[in-house]
């Protein structure tokens, strides 16, 4: 067996690791063993994914990250790493929160998160709510559910006037950090969806069901189940059809 041989063999037992199957067995592993803990999960998809580059690179042990290319891995922050997240006493916005994370992770080879992650994942847990205003635009707002654990409005000040914008308390932050491990599921169910997205264009049939549809009052949760959709795909193609406009929040 030659080394990239060896290299190949040992990144499909951590891959099927990294899936809860035993690749002895080729059965899935019992739900409590430890091999599905999402931590040790995420760590096995780490090291499978550089064995993948290792063995793509004809064995070269720098990386394509090293060089500037090449796919990087999910974003990950280990518990040591969590604890040296700075709370703020003072509610901050998530913008900040999501930027105090990144300045964590001391990694090129690892994408960052965004905002977009979330307050996305806050939608779907239904901590913010999301909607479409008589303008036509999408805009997020606090639920019920997020003022219970530390998010509220505050006014801000700008050259166009006052707005409100969205403030998480201690709590809050705490609660977002207690989380982190479904933001970054959610995360990379959200990225594999868009690029899902770019593997099935839209037709013109679609489109012309989507503006009929869209036009009948019907949301866009109610439009996605009747395309076969995700929600948020269906929203991004009224924005870019100008049915939909998208709120700065």
């Amino acid at each position: 067996m030659t080394e990239l041989e060896k290299i190949e063999y040992a990144r499909q037992f951590i891959e099927k690791l990294a899936n809860g199957v035993d690749p002895l067995t080729d059965q899935p592993v019992p739900d409590g063993d430890l091999v599905n803990n999402v931590r040790i999960s995420r760590c096995f998809f780490y090291v499978a994914d550089i064995l993948r580059q290792v063995a793509e690179k004809g064995g070269v042990s720098r990386l394509p990250e090293a060089e500037g290319k090449g796919k990087k891995v999910p974003f990950f922050l280990s518990q040591e790493k969590r604890g040296d997240f700075e709370f703020s006493d003072r509610p901050v916005p998530l913008s900040e929160i999501v930027r105090r994370l990144n300045s964590l992770v001391d990694s090129d080879g690892m994408r960052k998160l965004t905002y977009n992650d979330a307050a996305e994942w806050l939608v779907d847990r239904g901590f913010l709510s999301a909607s479409v205003d008589e303008n036509g635009v999408r805009r997020k707002d606090v639920a019920p559910e997020g003022e219970a654990i530390g998010i509220t409005k505050e006014e801000r000040f700008s050259r166009s006037g006052v707005y409100k914008v969205a403030v998480y308390s201690r709590e809050a932050q705490e609660f977002l950090l207690d989380n982190l491990d479904s933001i970054f599921d959610f995360a990379e169910k959200y990225r594999n969806e868009r690029k899902e997205e770019k593997k099935r264009p839209w037709t013109r049939e679609e489109e012309e069901e989507l503006i009929t549809l869209f036009q009948g009052a019907a949301t866009a949760r109610q439009i996605a189940a009747k395309l076969n959709r995700p929600t948020r795909e269906v929203e991004k193609r009224l924005i870019r059809l100008g049915l939909l406009s998208e709120a700065e929040d």
